[in-house]
């Protein structure tokens, strides 16, 4: 994705385009063959750009507002605990490359990506131009300054071309053009360079119409291939969900036909607005793909508000899921030490966290309770400016809703105990079609039966149920009463267990997510399929409903417990 001023032209562009995606012809190779073709095409790099193992975990990160370069990179890696990688970075044809930056990236053990494109600040120069030497005694300046540079550094020349041919020129100049720089280069006796060559996903699809190896220098002339995709929904009009598999499943089947390894040079999901956490999702089957392909050596996200929110705190969901991938073995740090400089700290659980930052069109109501003194009951149904979730929480029942400081969570705790036989329950009443909550819950012993954790209803109807079974694995109920939703995973006793929940009754959808203890990822996340009876007209929520359960359960509700605002971050 360009980060100059024709990305709006680009992406405007991008929308005449279909992005259905096609099945594709899978190159099948085992591991050990893949290992042993990269480790013939590295020879030609220094060593240290090619991870042993895993990937390097690099991005590029925007500035936002008066932010630097280096002080967004070091913004995200304050949240992600650790440093990236790569650091991912875009200049025009007369940057006098490599800059201050690149260094600034060396000393503190990050590996520079530079990304050269062919545009100027005040025009461009055409690819026919760099191939026919014309631009010779400019491409031996640089090459003499990144040899004088020494340290290793990926090198891409005019990534996404296939967007540029109305200017710049043909398929066939852009691979002649960049023969050329390689070629340059290697009579300057430059060796700490590994070319990238880098495209757009969308052009390795047989669905697109084009023919990336069009575009394609040739074996000799590249060290890695490189590849930019996204999942453009719903930002981008008649574009459908696509998953991180679908999107560069083909540049992966080119790169083992060609003996290459690759790299993901830029990626980016937008969120669901109907569906909060999907982001987040797409991220972690993200991580869990890229491990399936041993010829990917790089994942650099694109963490970026251009035109969309592509940036990995568009949501408090989808942050979190970017740390997992940060603190995954898998991620390894770049070449400036072996170690990783920050390593992650782990989150205990459960812990409170911020409202999440609703995303397109998601209503923004919080939870700030009514405080008061430990052992006070809640405030409840007090109209108090602003309008808060809770100004509707009643309390039902022999039961109360209280505060607590001795087992706090965060800025304030709620306790709420069902005792055998107590029917009480809290609840909220709303007219959104998204519902989101979380509770922590704590079993000293699994129920002798059914116990009702979540009730959904509309005009005293049931809609959907959220249970605890027996067994401990957790159950939704559609308004008929039949299991809509059964988790393998099974609720743990003797410590503290978060379940999180949404449910879209436009839809018909809902989906659950474990989490145990101190765990910083779900131990599951069960999502159904679209159903009308699911949460149907629900206009009510009430948390526990044990009925005549002859044992005592304890929930524990912190800000965000019910909402509209979009799902609370593990």
């Amino acid at each position: 994705m360009q980060t100059t001023d024709r990305t709006h032209r680009r992406i405007s562009e991008r929308r005449r385009r279909p992005w259905a995606v096609a099945p594709v012809v899978l190159v099948l190779l085992s591991s050990a063959l893949v290992g042993s073709l990269v480790t013939t095409a590295a020879a030609a790099f220094p060593s240290k750009l090619l991870p042993s193992s895993g990937v390097y975990f690099g991005a590029r990160v925007g500035p936002r507002g008066s932010e630097s370069s280096k002080e967004a990179l070091e913004r995200v890696e304050s949240r992600i605990g650790r440093k990236f990688a790569i650091d991912h970075q875009y200049y025009q044809w007369d940057a006098d490359l490599p800059t201050a930056q690149q260094r600034w990236d060396v000393d503190n053990g990050r590996i520079p990506f530079v990304n050269w494109n062919a545009g100027k600040g005040s025009g461009y120069v055409r690819w026919s131009a760099i191939a026919n030497g014309s631009q010779d005694a400019w491409i031996r300046e640089r090459a003499d300054a990144f040899k004088a540079f020494a340290s290793p550094i990926y090198l891409t020349f005019h990534h996404e071309p296939e967007d540029d041919l109305s200017r710049f020129g043909t398929a066939a100049d852009f691979a002649a053009a960049f023969r050329h720089i390689v070629t340059v280069f290697r009579s300057r006796n430059v060796t700490n360079v590994a070319f990238v060559w880098t495209m757009m996903a969308w052009s390795f699809n047989p669905r697109s119409g084009r023919d990336a190896s069009s575009y394609y220098p040739g074996d000799s002339y590249i060290d890695f291939v490189g590849g930019d995709g996204y999942n453009w929904y719903p930002g981008r009009p008649g574009d459908k969900w696509n998953s991180f598999q679908a999107i560069f499943d083909p540049i992966n089947a080119f790169a083992i036909a060609h003996h290459k390894p690759w790299m993901v040079v830029e990626y980016g999901a937008q969120e669901d607005p109907a569906v909060p956490g999907r982001k987040a999702q797409w991220l972690r089957d993200a991580l869990a793909t890229a491990q399936s392909w041993p010829s990917l050596k790089s994942l650099m996200y694109f963490d970026m508000v251009k035109v969309y929110r592509w940036d990995t705190d568009s949501s408090s969901s989808s942050m979190s899921a970017y740390r997992t991938i940060a603190s995954d073995p898998y991620a390894k740090p770049g070449s400036g030490g072996g170690t990783n400089p920050h390593p992650p700290t782990p989150t205990p659980r459960p812990t409170p966290t911020p409202t999440p930052t609703p995303g397109p069109g998601a209503p923004t109501i919080t939870n700030n309770l009514d405080f008061g003194p430990a052992g006070a009951n809640i405030v409840a149904g007090q109209a108090r400016p602003p309008a808060t979730a809770f100004t509707q929480v009643g309390v039902t029942g022999g039961a109360s809703l209280r505060f607590d400081t001795t087992h706090r969570r965060g800025t304030y705790s709620a306790k709420h105990v069902l005792l055998p036989g107590d029917n009480s329950y809290y609840g909220w009443t709303g007219t959104r079609r998204l519902w989101y909550g979380h509770v922590y819950l704590w079993l000293s012993s699994l129920p002798s039966g059914d116990l009702r954790l979540i009730r959904g209803a509309s005009s005293g109807t049931l809609r959907c149920a959220i249970d605890v079974m027996s067994d401990g694995t957790i159950r939704v109920m559609d308004s008929a009463n039949h299991p809509f939703i059964r988790t393998l995973a099974s609720v743990r006793t003797g410590q503290w267990v978060r379940l999180e929940w949404m449910v879209d009754h436009a839809r018909g959808v809902v989906q659950v997510r474990l989490f145990n203890s101190s765990s910083s990822s779900p131990t599951e996340v069960a999502t159904s399929g679209s159903g009308n009876s699911i949460g149907y007209s629900a206009n009510e929520f009430q948390y526990g409903r044990s009925g005549d359960q002859s044992f005592a359960v304890t929930f524990w509700t912190d800000d965000p417990a019910l909402s509209t605002s979009g799902y609370p971050a593990p």
